[in-house]
């Protein structure tokens, strides 16, 4: 057995070093120096060149050794091969260890290394949407499986509560638009309108159409002096939402309407806090006539969802009485 020597300090010896590069040696996988390194051990340390001898040996056959003189001793050739077998499975166990581990490894960063570049572009699967992805799925297949009770525990209450409760505020709060609201714009070729950043009415018409939009807010106000939803409680809006769900699902149903989900084909940020999901769908009618759409869903990282738009060719009507029928309104 010899040692070397690395900066006048002994850190490990020579058995150990060939030992580790015995399997690199044998698939012919290391350098020159390495090669020869190990050639040149084996050649004075009998024991490196049993391990050696092991690990190129068939281990699955029984081997017998004809010593010097030509006779074979049963006995010792057994205790020899068991040492030799003991010893190529440990190296074999070592070397598929290591690789398991390296393989595991590579498995494992590739999928990490995505989810961050997702993360960074706030495109497709990421750290914080991944529980969403998982939970649009899971809607949809209670709604193709007419769960409906189990669908609605995926709706977002407290967002649509929130967005009643301000559109309401803002419906009451607004005031009657006047016409200092309005600026007089002469055109290039000499037509006159009047316009408030946002809209523009023909100086003609104006007079009327203020006198219209004036009567329109007041039907708006006093129409939602009776909305149920003016002082009901947040409790009281969830169990109202749910049963105006599971009743329009259930009436889309009985006109023979089945639903097939397909997936989410694109997600994306489209504010702050919301991320938005584009699902699939497939919908067939009674008579197994289908129609293929999208609707997008507006989840917010905890498991549910608004329903935020949907999208089909004019054309197609089953998607759109789809969406229609989820909303949680009377």
């Amino acid at each position: 057995m010899t040692k070397i020597r690395v900066n006048d300090r002994t850190i490990v010896n020579t058995c150990d070093i060939v030992y580790d590069l015995l399997p690199l040696y044998i698939e012919q996988m290391c350098g020159e120096q390495s090669k020869l390194l190990v050639e040149q051990h084996m050649a004075q340390c009998p024991s490196c060149k049993n391990n050696y001898l092991a690990m190129t040996a068939d281990v699955s056959e029984p081997s017998s050794t004809t010593l010097e003189g030509g006779h074979d001793h049963p006995s010792e050739l057994t205790e020899q091969q068991q040492l030799l077998d003991t010893s190529a499975v440990k190296v074999l166990k070592r070397i598929r260890k290591k690789w398991l581990l390296t393989t595991l490894s590579t498995l494992l960063l590739v999928p990490l290394l995505w989810l961050g570049f997702n993360q960074y572009r706030g495109i497709g699967l990421s750290y914080t949407n991944m529980y969403d992805y998982y939970a649009v799925g899971r809607f949809i297949s209670a709604i193709e499986d007419g769960d409906y009770d189990k669908a609605f525990t995926y709706i977002d209450t407290a967002t649509y509560y929130s967005l009643t409760k301000s559109s309401l505020q803002d419906i009451f709060s607004a005031l009657p638009p006047t016409k200092d609201d309005f600026q007089l714009v002469t055109s290039e070729n000499g037509d006159q309108y009047y316009t408030d950043g946002d809209i523009q009415i023909a100086a003609s018409e104006f007079e009327q159409w203020l006198e219209n939009a004036v009567e329109n807010q007041k039907i708006l106000q006093a129409a939602n002096e009776d909305s149920p939803y003016n002082d009901m409680r947040y409790e009281e809006f969830v169990e109202v939402s749910k049963q105006n769900f599971i009743e329009h699902l259930q009436k889309w149903q009985k006109l023979g309407y089945t639903l097939e989900g397909r997936g989410v084909v694109d997600s994306y940020k489209d504010d702050g806090t919301r991320h938005t999901y584009d699902y699939k769908l497939a919908i067939y009618n009674k008579h197994n006539e289908v129609e293929y759409g999208t609707i997008s869903l507006g989840g917010s990282g905890s498991g549910k969802f608004v329903h935020s738009s949907s999208s089909y060719t004019p054309d197609e009507t089953f998607i759109s009485l789809f969406t229609s029928n989820i909303t949680i309104w009377e």
